[in-house]
């Protein structure tokens, strides 16, 4: 994916992609896997990180008190937080989540706002709760994943 086109997602605060603090802590162990460390956190992040991302980020999503079973026509019957309310995009070294088209959920169409509840609350970023969490979580896996392939090759 290009810079330019991770850009049109920077206002999602649904982007995932490993930060200089990160790479500090893997890089000591990147470097006894040249050439097959980034696929190896490619794999793990395009398949088991982005799901404990989306985990993560469920876990905070807010659920309203009312009855959400009224379907409308084109609307959902479940929650969001209930539903496959998120997809993601890969790219290297990270990924992007971001709100499903199909079913729609316009409640979570500016998550990294938490806009959509109602104009009396006070937003709530579940997003970057989620993303926090889940971050420390994904770093350390990625040291184990790696750490094992060490071991594996010697």
């Amino acid at each position: 994916m290009s810079a330019k086109a991770i850009n049109q997602f920077s206002d999602t605060k649904g982007i995932f992609k490993l930060q200089d603090s990160d790479m500090k802590k893997l890089e000591e162990v990147m470097l006894k896997l040249p050439g097959k460390a980034e696929t190896i956190i490619n794999n793990y992040l395009h398949t088991k990180g982005v799901k404990l991302y989306i985990t993560e980020v469920k876990k905070r999503m807010p659920v309203g008190e009312k009855d959400n079973k009224k379907s409308r026509k084109g609307y959902p019957r479940d929650h969001a937080k209930f539903a496959e309310s998120l997809i993601s995009e890969n790219f290297n070294l990270g990924f992007v989540v971001k709100t499903s088209h199909n079913p729609f959920f316009g409640y979570l169409y500016f998550p990294s706002f938490a806009e959509g509840t109602s104009k009396r609350n006070v937003p709530n970023p579940f997003f970057d709760k989620g993303e926090e969490i889940a971050r420390e979580k994904i770093v350390n896996n990625l040291l184990k994943e790696l750490n094992e392939e060490i071991e594996k090759e010697a």
